[in-house]
């Protein structure tokens, strides 16, 4: 009798595990209903404990009630339970505080998320090929969203007026840059009837929620607008850069060619001693 006591107590402790996450809203909801669905996941291995876990919200320090879906898997383990916690997306851009918690045994189980405020709206740079694109090949379309002081990023596109799509690759650089990567055909790129679209939404002091949009396509480029559109197919300085790397190349090359003349003389010098 001790011994199955220990193996339910061992199982129960050591073997049932029990945890809970909190997940970002997904970046679709907030382009195409403008609000922010919050998800709070219960994982455990006990099928009654996940049932009877009971979820909390809380917003900016006060609890929250309304606007929350709960749903159950308990077919398999791990069990899980799903709450979903809906703000405006006002609300997810004013870096409220969102708290998701529950109890076990009366331990306390919580996770908290907000969204990162930043300063001024970034700059949004597009870039697309500067060479022509054969339509057998895939070509990657790019946005830079820069400011010195860079909040949350949220960035969707488009072709047309098709639904809006995720980026395959977004990348980081520093805390001041993030690029994001479309890649289309070669055969939608030329198609001059395509048109596409960079869509950013960021976490901004003015909490300006309208998202910044930039387009382009093969029948025309639209006029720059400052702070907000950068057409990159033409380098004006690259005639600059070419002297300046020509310049310090040669640089490095009479120093390689000054140290041996220097290590050969030094090295004679020595003989003759």
């Amino acid at each position: 009798t001790d011994t199955i006591f220990y193996l339910n107590f061992l199982f129960f402790f050591y073997i049932a595990k029990f945890s809970l996450k909190i997940n970002p809203p997904p970046v679709k909801d907030l382009f195409v209903f403008n609000e922010a669905v919050i998800t709070c996941v219960i994982t455990g291995d006990d099928k009654n404990e996940v049932e009877r876990a009971k979820v909390l919200w809380t917003f900016g320090g006060k609890t929250r009630t309304k606007n929350i879906t709960d749903i159950l898997n308990n077919i398999t383990p791990p069990f899980t339970k799903t709450s979903n916690l809906t703000l405006s997306e006002s609300e997810w851009f004013s870096g409220s505080e969102v708290t998701c918690s529950t109890e076990r045994d009366k331990t306390t189980f919580s996770e908290t998320i907000q969204v990162k405020k930043g300063g001024e709206r970034p700059s949004v740079l597009f870039y697309k090929p500067e060479n022509d694109v054969k339509d057998t090949e895939n070509v990657s379309l790019l946005c830079e969203v820069s400011s010195s002081n860079l909040g949350d990023v949220y960035v969707m596109w488009q072709k047309n007026n098709d639904p809006y799509m995720e980026d395959k690759r977004k990348v980081y650089i520093n805390n001041n840059t993030v690029l994001s990567y479309l890649t289309v055909s070669g055969r939608d790129y030329n198609n001059k009837n395509n048109k596409f679209t960079c869509a950013v939404k960021d976490a901004n002091k003015e909490n300006d929620t309208a998202p910044r949009i930039n387009s382009t396509s093969k029948r025309e480029i639209p006029a720059p607008d400052p702070g907000l559109y950068i057409n990159c197919d033409k380098d004006s300085s690259g005639e600059d850069d070419y002297n300046s790397l020509w310049s310090t190349a040669s640089s490095f090359i009479f120093l390689f060619l000054f140290t041996i003349v220097y290590s050969t003389v030094l090295s004679l010098s020595k003989i003759k001693q």
